[in-house]
């Protein structure tokens, strides 16, 4: 039941907090990959075999050509952050089912992603909060575009979901961001039948 998603990530203050090289990320990612899929299918004895034969499934995020070239040599599919805009999600996915098949892979890319959502009383009070303390990091144009691509009313998140099914998206994962559990209840109710 374990995906496992992988990015090497957009925040420098983490890899100084890890005494590791921000700059290396990339080749790092690359290396691990490599390592522990080879464990994985049984070239290195390292613990006990994986549950899944040959690992579990492998999600990278990211829109680079380095992103293009993990997923068709290791990935199940590409998980798009938050806040895109749907016709950059269009294009990357239409790259990405053309690298997969130049790669030789069977069947097609799964693709998912994330949208950020808070409802009911202080939504949107909620939602600034919580936006502005995980993403600072990335500064406020990027700050102001997840807010305001974020649903905060029944019509938005319909609005969200037929737009993403439309662009071919296999999965959207809501992000809550509110301290009420009940927010699971609102959306659910909302999304009726979508929701699995």
């Amino acid at each position: 039941r374990l995906h496992l998603g992988l990015a090497p990530g957009a925040r420098e203050d983490d890899y100084q907090a890890s005494h590791l090289d921000f700059s290396t990320r990339g080749r790092a990612l690359d290396t691990l990959v490599e390592r522990v899929t080879a464990i994985w299918r049984g070239e290195e004895e390292v613990g006990p075999a994986p549950a899944t034969p040959a690992g579990p499934p492998l999600w990278f995020g990211g829109t680079s050509q380095a992103t293009l070239r993990r997923i068709a040599s290791h990935g199940t599919g590409w998980i798009a952050g938050t806040g895109g805009d749907i016709d950059e999600f269009i294009t990357f996915a239409t790259r990405l089912h053309s690298r997969w098949k130049e790669a030789g892979r069977q069947g097609r890319p799964r693709t998912r992603a994330t949208a950020m959502f808070a409802l009911g009383g202080h939504a949107h009070q909620s939602l600034t909060r919580a936006v502005n303390d995980y993403y600072a990091f990335a500064g406020p144009d990027y700050v102001r575009t997840v807010i305001d691509t974020a649903a905060t009313t029944a019509d938005m998140i319909h609005t969200t979901v037929t737009t993403h099914e439309t662009a071919g998206l296999d999965e959207l994962v809501f992000v809550g961001n509110h301290t009420d559990p009940k927010q699971i209840d609102l959306l659910a109710d909302i999304l009726g039948d979508k929701l699995t």
